[in-house]
C-alpha cells in the first residue's frame, strides 16, 4: 500500500516575534496547530545530528530533523505562573505541617514568599534555557517553521503568511 504524500511548507525566521506573528495567523486562518512546528530542542537535534544546531538551510527539507509544537510568549506566562504559585503553595503547606496549628500569620506569610521566590527561580531556570536555545539557532542563521498544507490553496496561504511576517527561503516541499 503506498503511503501518502506530506506537503508542507517550510521558512526560516530572523527573530522569534516574527515566527510568533506568523504562527498566530496561520492558526487564525487555515492551519491547526498540530500541523505546525518549529526545530525541537537542544538535546533531541545533538540526538539526531550529534552536534550543535545545524544551519537551517542545510535542514529544512529533512522530514527527520527533529520538530517540537511552538510555544506561545502567553505559555511561557502561565507556566512561569504555575510554578511560582506551586512554589507558593508548597512552601505555606511545609509550614503549615512543620508548625502544626501553631504557626502565625506572618510566619505563613514568610513560608508563602519563601516559596515563591525558590518558584519563581526554578521558572527563571527554564525560561532561560528555552530563550538560550531560540537565540542559538538564530544565532546558527534562523528559526526554522514548517505547516503542513493539504491542498493547493492552503500551499499559497501558509507560503504567503509566512513571507508577510519575514521568513526567508519560503518553498514547499513533499515526503512520505
Amino acid at each position: 500500500m503506498a503511503q501518502a504524500m506530506i506537503k508542507e511548507a517550510v521558512g526560516i525566521f530572523d527573530n522569534k516575534e516574527d515566527l510568533d506573528e506568523a504562527i498566530m495567523e496561520l492558526e487564525s486562518t487555515a492551519f491547526r496547530r498540530d500541523v505546525i512546528s518549529v526545530l525541537g530542542n537542544k538535546k533531541a537535534i545533538e540526538d539526531h545530528f550529534g552536534r550543535d544546531v545545524p544551519e537551517p538551510e542545510k535542514i529544512m527539507d529533512d522530514p527527520n530533523a527533529p520538530r517540537a509544537t511552538p510555544v506561545y510568549p502567553e505559555e511561557k506566562g502561565i507556566g512561569t505562573g504555575a510554578v511560582v504559585s506551586t512554589g507558593i503553595l508548597a512552601g505555606t503547606v511545609g509550614a503549615l505541617v512543620t508548625a502544626g496549628a501553631a504557626i502565625t500569620v506572618p510566619a505563613a506569610v514568610t513560608a508563602a514568599v519563601i516559596g515563591g521566590g525558590s518558584g519563581a527561580v526554578v521558572a527563571k531556570i527554564i525560561g532561560d534555557y528555552y530563550d538560550d536555545q531560540v537565540q542559538n539557532q538564530i544565532d546558527n542563521g534562523g528559526l526554522l517553521l514548517w505547516v503542513q498544507t493539504p491542498g493547493p490553496d492552503r500551499e499559497k496561504t501558509a507560503c504567503a503568511i509566512m513571507k508577510k511576517h519575514g521568513a526567508r527561503k519560503v518553498h514547499l516541499h513533499e515526503f512520505t
